[in-house]
């Protein structure tokens, strides 16, 4: 049985702040430094650092 790899990381910022970055295109693409077109529509489309993700 393959182990399991538990861990805890701690962000210096609010669940507010880390839901917007990730749902916001220009903010993500400044935390990030790569390019990002996020949709806030549920199903929409999600595409960062230039189409990798």
């Amino acid at each position: 049985m393959t182990p399991t790899i538990s861990q805890r990381v701690k962000f210096a910022s609010s669940p507010e702040a880390l839901f917007e970055m990730y749902m916001d295109s220009k903010t993500h693409a400044a935390a990030t430094g790569a390019p990002a077109k996020l949709s806030r529509k549920a199903g929409g489309t999600w595409r960062a650092h230039g189409g990798a993700i």
